[in-house]
């Protein structure tokens, strides 16, 4: 009897899941910004229904399935930009100045590095890239004059939707670049917002010096594959990362479980040989795992094997046996 409890709750929360992300996958097809007093209209209605249908197992069933769906809508229309001043994607197609500061990782490849800027004054975000010299780095402030222009797909990539992940909208084109500050800039500057996250920074840093230790034991594509093993650089490939996309076999230099993995075992490992009690290892390991996934860049792939790695611990730690269905 408790067992069939549980399928039951696993199956609904399952459908619940499904329920979320098809209000995504509508969300992502319509990609229109509405008004969201139609979203209060509609919360409140739906709440409503479930509170008067709440003995009604049923009807309460698709009623918080439809207002999961309704959650859904309300999340992708927080991450469209707007329509008015407020969103630098406004000025799409005209010639444009403004400051802001790089607001992730630099996307070093080849033949040039990839940069996100977050403008002052504007909610969402402007990529451009540049060439590998002069080099800028996470933190700094930079004076950027150039042409915005709304990204576009090209041929069957969604260039569009990869970049609107990130919060970006806009592109520049024939961009000029002015360095106003870095993580070295003065106290007066740094109030500005020239120096970023503190956190972010030193483990970016951390992860400069390790790609320089790779880069002198090895010569590309050498030290690119070792880097994308080891984090999953793809900067330095070249045609490599070509070789690997017709073999299908990309997952190599990708991060995923495996990687987590294998850094779980590590520390777990150190733990017990340094006599850790099991409590105190837990969170170590944990946190361990979470730098490790900042290290790594936090994208999606490492998000989620990250999740996935802290539950298991987490399960060991209660003493909870696993249950597939829920995996």
């Amino acid at each position: 009897m408790l067992e069939k409890i549980v399928n039951s709750k696993s199956k609904t929360f399952i459908a619940f899941c499904f329920c979320f992300l098809a209000g995504i996958v509508v969300a992502s097809l319509v990609n229109k910004k509405f008004d969201f007093i139609y979203f209060y209209f509609f919360f409140i209605f739906l709440s409503g229904f479930i509170m008067i249908f709440w003995h009604d197992r049923k009807t309460r069933f698709i009623f918080i399935s439809c207002l999961l769906f309704l959650l859904a809508f309300i999340r992708y229309n927080f991450a469209l930009p707007s329509d008015d001043k407020n969103s630098i994607s406004y000025y799409n197609g005209t010639d444009f100045y403004f400051e802001g500061v790089i607001d992730a990782e630099p996307d070093v490849r080849i033949d040039g590095v990839g940069y996100i800027v977050k403008p002052d004054n504007f909610k969402d975000k402007v990529y451009f890239k540049s060439k590998l010299y002069p080099r800028y780095e996470y933190g700094d402030r930079l004076k950027i004059d150039c042409t915005l222009q709304k990204p576009e797909r090209i041929e069957d990539f969604r260039y569009d939707m990869y970049l609107a992940r990130l919060g970006v909208f806009s592109i520049c084109l024939n961009s000029k670049i002015e360095k106003i500050s870095g993580n070295e800039g003065e106290p007066a500057l740094r109030s500005l917002g020239g120096t970023g996250n503190f956190v972010l920074k030193n483990i970016l840093n951390f992860k400069q010096i390790f790609a320089e230790r790779i880069n002198k034991l090895w010569h590309e594509p050498y030290a690119g594959f070792m880097a994308g093993l080891l984090y999953g650089y793809r900067g330095g490939l070249g045609n490599l990362q070509a070789d690997f996309n017709r073999t299908g076999i990309t997952h190599i230099v990708a991060i995923s479980g495996y990687n987590i993995s294998i850094i779980a075992i590590i520390l777990i490992t150190i733990c017990v040989h340094l006599w850790i009690p099991r409590k105190y290892a837990f969170w170590l390991i944990s946190f361990g795992i979470f730098l490790f996934v900042i290290f790594t860049g936090a994208g999606g792939s490492v998000v989620r094997a990250g999740l996935m790695g802290f539950l298991v611990l987490l399960a060991q730690q209660l003493g909870r046996l696993n249950r597939i269905n829920n995996a």
